[in-house]
This record gives C-alpha cells, structure tokens and sequence, in this order.
C-alpha cells in the first residue's frame, strides 16, 4: 500500500469528490511541478540515446581504425617475407651463375689447345677438323645434356687447283708484259699430312676466295675503293664505266659478296681485293707481311634465292704489295682521274681511279682456275631445354673450322664453347639447376666458307629462329689484344654488360672488375655522360653477324683489344700464343663476362632488354644523322620527321614501362611476362629490310658520333654524286618502320 501510495502521490489523483478551491489549487500546482520534471525525463532519454550512438560510432571507426592498421601490419609483414623469400631464391641463383661463370677456366682452355698444338690450320675436310667434330660430338655426349643433334648440309663449293695456280698479269697494249704473277703463299706442310681424297695444304698454299667462280676475264683496271653503294655513286657521277673491266677493291668496311654483287650489277666482269694498310687499325685479319695474299671467303644470306647469294663474277685476293704495284701502273695511265680525297689509303703512291672508259694502255688479265667440290658441313648442336619456356632460348656458337691464319681461334672458341657445357652440367648435378629459358650450343662447320653450316642452319630454322631466339652469342675472335674489353652488342643490353662487368675480375688487375680499371684507365673524364666499358657499333661487315642482319636477332659480341690509339690488329694466333703464357685468362675474361649476361637472358622472369635505353639510342643516333644529312646536303634534306617518330616511341615505350612495372611488382601469371618479353624480342627485327636480296639491319652499323654509317658515307659523296634519292628512300623507310612500331606497342599497351 505504501508503495501504491507514493505512486499516487507521485501521480497526484483528483478525487471527484473533493470540488473546493484548495483542491483546484492544489491540483493546479501538482500538475505546473509535474510537467517539467516529464520534459527533463525525455531530454535526458534523448541525450542518453545521442551518447551512445556517438559512442557506437567512434567504437565502430576505432574498431575499423585498429583492424586495418592490423592488416596493413600483416600485408607489410607478408611483403617482407616475400621479399626475404624472393632474396632466398636469387641468392642461390646468383651463387650458381657465380659457379657456372667461374668454372670457365684459362688453364682448361690451355690444356685444351696442347691437345691439338701437334696438327695444322683446322680447315674443312682436314683431319684436324675431322679429330675436331669427333672431339666435341663426344664431349656433348658426356655430359649427358638433353639433347646432341647432328645438323648435315651438303654444300657445293670451290678451291683453288694446286695443279693449275691462279694468276694475274698486266699487259701493255703492245702486249708487253707488265707483271705476271702466280698468286701463292709459302705454306710448310706438317709431316701428319691431311688423310683426306684431296690435299689440303696444297688448296690453301695458293690463296683464293671460296665461292669464287672460275673463268679467264681481262679488261682495264679501275680502283673502287671499298665498292660501296656511294663509291659506285661516285664512279657513276664522274662517269667511269665498269662494264668489262677489273675492279681493284679495298677489303673491309663491306662485306665482300656485297661488294662483288654491286660492281657485277655495274657490269664489272672480275674483281680484286687487297687489304689496304689504312685499315690495319680496324682489322685483326689484316697480314702482318704485306707480301702475303689473304684467304677470303665471299657468301651471304640471300632471301631471293634457295641459296645463299655467292659471286658470279670472278674474285681473287692480292697481296698489299702486288696492289702497290696495280695502283702505281694505274697512275700512269693517260687520262686516269683523281680520287676523292676519302678514297685515299695508307699506300705511299698517289692513288688515282683510272680511265673513264675501257680504253687505256694497260689491261688486266685475272685467270681464275678453282675447281668446284661438294662439301658435308656438319652442325654440332647442344640443346638444353628451358623448365618455364622451352620454345624460346639463346643460341652460343663457336667455329670449328677456319681460314688460315686464325686456327687458334676455332680452337680456343670450340674450347670455351666445351667449358659452358661442362659447366652448365656440373650445375645440373650439383644444385638440379636449369635455365628457364633453353640453351643451344653451337659448334658451327664450314665457318671457312663463309659461314656456310651458319647460314644453311638459317636458312632451314628461319622462321623458328626468328620467332623464338633470344639472342646470339658469338664466341669467336674473344681476343685480339690485352688493354680493354669492348662490347658490340645493341643499346637494348647496354645496362646488363654495365653490370656484368662490375662483377667480372680484370685479368691484368684481378683485385679491380673489369669496369673499374676502364674508370681508371680513363679517369672518367673523357667518357660525357656516364662511364661504361666501350661499347662499339656491329662490324661494317654484315656477314660477320648474319642473326642480326637477317633475323634481327640481337647479337652479343665480346672482345678483348688494345686501346684505340694503339691498335695494332695482333692475329688471334699471336694473342693465342701469348696467352699460352698467361694461362689464357683474357680469353677466361670475355667469356666469363659472356657466360653471365647469357645467364640473364634465360634465367629471368623478364628478359634484360632496355626498349627505354634502345628508344633513347635511336633518337640519339636519330637525330646526329638528321644534323648530318642536313649539313651535307645544305639543307635540302633532314631526317626531322623520323626524328619526332622515334621520340613518340621513346613516349610509348616509357608508358610500356609503367605496364612492366605493374607487372614486375605484382604477382601477375607468366603470360603478361611473355607478352613483354614478345615485345623485347621484336624490337631489333622491325628494323630488318633487304636491298636486292640482301637482308640488312637498317641502323647498324654506325659511326663513332653515332649516326648511321650508310648516311655518312653518302654524305661523303654527296659533294660528288647524286646520293639523295638513296637518302630519300632511307628516310621514307625509317618512317614507315617506326610508324609500325609505334602502333604494335600501342597494341600492346
């Protein structure tokens, strides 16, 4: 009852019977007291609901606050871990780069050599090349890697006829004979003769060009310099007839079947090629007696033809001195015309071009005797499948065989070609390791015929090649002095061979990298923009990299040499046998460098081609070409509009970059890798065109300041000849070249 009571009061009832004043006013009263003390009570509920909700909702946003910091804490501890796991594997894979590298010893190769020092020149069909095969098809076998094939091509090819030597005369028109000479070097034949059906050291004891027709041709002579497309623009503009006369040529700069197709096509009906001593600096080939008369083999790739493209002309090699002898009769020539002050060489005559005309007091008769010979070449190939990528792989190929003179070098090549293997195999065995991307170890035959087991094995894998090599490794001419290392390789692998060559030892200063003594050597200062081992343009000679040139496959090429200001062209026999001494550690050196940028290119997720610093490259070399053509054609001519292409493709390539970026840094399936590596590899290829049948690598090779040697020595003529509409063409090519990339790596992006 008390508590109903206080309820009551607390309510304050009126009663029906209570009807005084008093009553009222209490009433009154009870219910003014009442009322706000209900209206606080609802204040107070609403202020107690605001505080919780306010409450709930900063407990919600610390809860969320406090949960993602603990997962950015768990993301960034399994970014570490991956990291700390992704260290884990490269360290292994770096130690065993490492080992692979490192096995590649001088004493090996020294030990190597000693086995084959007692035989003669390793030249195709010799006993020696014979012992060679038989050697290196038992070793690849041995190692028990995944795959030897032996790659046969049944090639036709010509010698020199011991019984019947080449010749060259000069007569006067009187028919007096001026010079009569039979074209033979002194050659000492081993007592271990070649067992073969002809006699080797009677073919190479009188020189001839492999591949040269025979025939008897003669006519008036006429000095061609290199017998380049401008030297014929030249010859042209001051109207000197070829047709039916001898052509007397400088070898380098061009290769030689090109020079022979272009004086053919001018109607030469022979030609003659000497080694002039303006080029002893630019050639390890060039003879150190200048009565000696090179060996010289004349082939390319041809995509007119079934056949790789050979002479249809007679060719024959001369002596430095018999060429003395040709220019100086030449001088006296009644009407003979000067040359370009370019076309002078390193001869002590005034060199001169000849009569306009096939008219003169002198003529030339060159008798080319060489007798045809159907040759087996044989293609040693070593396969080493890839784990991730077995349809893509880098191919590392040495010569077997070689011209004479240069036998040390197919020894010591075919010799470190054997280490990589064996080392590749030691590592299989010791750690289970294989590349990811596939390896082919090429032992080449019939490289003394112009490279014929090279181009053949093109020729039958060209579409496989071209869709799926990485890149070419050539293993030969390693060492041709002892001061510095230069790198011909394309701008794509400037930054790998950098950092290859930080790790390599220098081999006169095995305390520094080879990187490190070329900062010394130069103090830095002479290097403008970043200091680096010399990195050189591709030889002028296109046949010397067919992979590039035909495929557009980047090629790496290594070479130990003296110093630009002392070069002095040392044979590779001369280095060999300096090197027997030293326990070929300049040899170790270049391969070992080679070994490890290999292993870059097939070990990998990405492959290691900069398409930034190729695009950079090009528009540099780009553009010092359009400054060139357009000083040397006073204006008329510029490359401006190909210059602007190249650097909207510099732009695109730095957005691919992003593209790469994203997918280096997450982890997206190999798919996204293969189509930039697909990109990587298609680079060097866009720029493959072909002049009359002849593939060539539109940017290389170039000049020093890095323009484009093909518009420098048009330009060279320009003063002369009409060189623009070759300009021209150039120009529309480039264009049209750069516009097709540009759109494929849009495609891509």
């Amino acid at each position: 009852m008390a508590a109903a009571a206080r309820v009551r009061n607390a309510y304050s009832p009126v009663s029906v019977e209570d009807t005084g004043q008093d009553r009222l006013v209490r009433a009154e009263s009870r219910t003014s007291i009442t009322r706000p003390r209900r209206g606080l009570s609802v204040w107070t509920f609403s202020l107690l609901i605001i505080g919780v909700c306010v409450l709930f909702l900063l407990g919600f946003c610390l809860g969320f606050y406090v949960r993602e910091s603990q997962s950015s804490v768990e993301d960034i501890v399994a970014k570490c871990r991956e990291g700390q796991e992704d260290e884990e594997k490269k360290t292994p894979l770096v130690e065993i780069h490492n080992d692979i590298m490192y096995r590649v010893r001088g004493e090996e190769i020294r030990q190597f050599m000693q086995d084959f020092k007692q035989y003669d020149e390793p030249v195709s069909g010799s006993l020696v090349e014979r012992k060679l095969e038989q050697k290196v098809r038992q070793l690849l076998q041995d190692y028990m890697l995944d795959e030897v094939e032996v790659e046969e091509h049944a090639v036709v090819v010509t010698y020199a006829d011991p019984a019947r030597p080449n010749t060259l005369q000069v007569l006067r028109r009187d028919n007096n004979t001026v010079i009569n000479v039979t074209l033979k070097n002194d050659v000492t034949a081993s007592s271990d003769s070649r067992s073969t059906s002809h006699s080797t050291t009677d073919d190479w004891k009188y020189p001839f060009v492999v591949h040269s027709p025979s025939g008897v041709v003669e006519g008036g002579l006429v000095y061609g310099h290199y017998g380049s497309e401008a030297d014929i623009l030249v010859l042209r503009a001051k109207r000197v007839s070829l047709k039916n006369r001898i052509v007397l040529l400088r070898l380098g700069k061009v290769s030689l079947a090109e020079k022979v197709q272009k004086v053919a096509l001018a109607g030469a009906s022979g030609v003659l090629v000497y080694w002039d001593p303006a080029d002893a600096k630019d050639n390890s080939a060039y003879p150190a007696n200048s009565s000696a008369i090179p060996y010289a083999s004349a082939a390319v790739y041809s995509t007119e033809s079934s056949q790789p493209m050979v002479p249809a002309i007679p060719v024959q090699t001369v002596s430095t001195e018999t060429a003395a002898m040709l220019l100086r009769h030449l001088t006296e020539e009644e009407g003979a015309l000067k040359v370009p002050s370019v076309w002078s060489g390193g001869l002590d005559l005034n060199y001169t071009i000849g009569r306009k005309s096939n008219s003169g007091n002198l003529t030339v008769r060159l008798s080319v005797f060489n007798k045809e010979r159907k040759e087996i070449v044989r293609n040693l190939i070593c396969n080493i499948h890839g784990t991730a990528e077995r349809d893509r792989y880098v191919v590392m190929g040495a010569p077997r065989a070689s011209l004479p003179g240069v036998s040390q070098d197919a020894l010591t090549s075919t010799g470190i070609l054997l280490q990589i293997a064996r080392s590749i195999r030691i590592m299989h065995d010791l750690k289970q390791w294989k590349p990811r991307r596939g390896i082919k170890l090429v032992s080449w035959g019939g490289a003394d015929m112009g490279n014929m087991g090279m181009l053949w094995h093109m020729k039958t894998h060209h579409h496989l090649l071209s869709q799926r090599a990485v890149a070419y490794f050539d293993v030969s001419q390693l060492v041709v002095g002892r001061d510095r290392i230069a790198a011909r390789v394309s701008p794509g692998l400037y930054q790998v061979v950098n950092e290859v060559t930080e790790t390599i030892p220098d081999p006169r200063r095995p305390e520094y990298s080879i990187q490190t003594s070329w900062r010394d050597y130069y103090n830095s200062s002479i290097v403008s923009e970043r200091v680096v081992v010399p990195l050189t343009s591709y030889h002028s000679d296109r046949s010397a990299t067919p992979f590039l040139h035909v495929l557009g496959v980047t090629t790496v090429s290594l070479q130990y040499r003296d110093s630009e200001k002392g070069f002095v062209g040392l044979s590779a026999s001369d280095m060999a046998e300096y090197e027997t001494e030293h326990h070929y550690k300049y040899h170790a050196a270049v391969a070992r460098t080679m070994v490890q940028v290999m292993l870059s290119m097939v070990d990998g997720d990405m492959i290691p081609f900069s398409l930034t610093g190729a695009t950079q490259e090009l528009t540099k070399s780009l553009w010092q070409t359009s400054q060139l053509l357009q000083s040397c054609s006073k204006s008329m001519q510029d490359l401006d509009n190909v210059v602007q292409l190249a650097k909207e493709l510099q732009q695109t390539v730095e957005a691919l970059d992003q593209l790469i970026k994203m997918y280096s840094e997450r982890d997206y399936q190999h798919g996204g890798f293969r189509m930039i590596n697909d990109v990587k590899m298609l680079f060097e290829r866009l720029f493959v065109s072909q002049t009359n049948g002849v593939p060539h690598h539109l940017l290389y090779p170039t000049d020093s300041d890095g323009s484009i040697s093909r518009v420098s020595d048009l330009c060279e003529a320009g003063d002369i000849a009409e060189v623009w509409d070759a300009t021209e063409e150039l120009s529309r090519t480039l264009y049209t070249i750069l516009t097709e990339a540009i759109a494929a790596l849009r495609t891509t992006n």
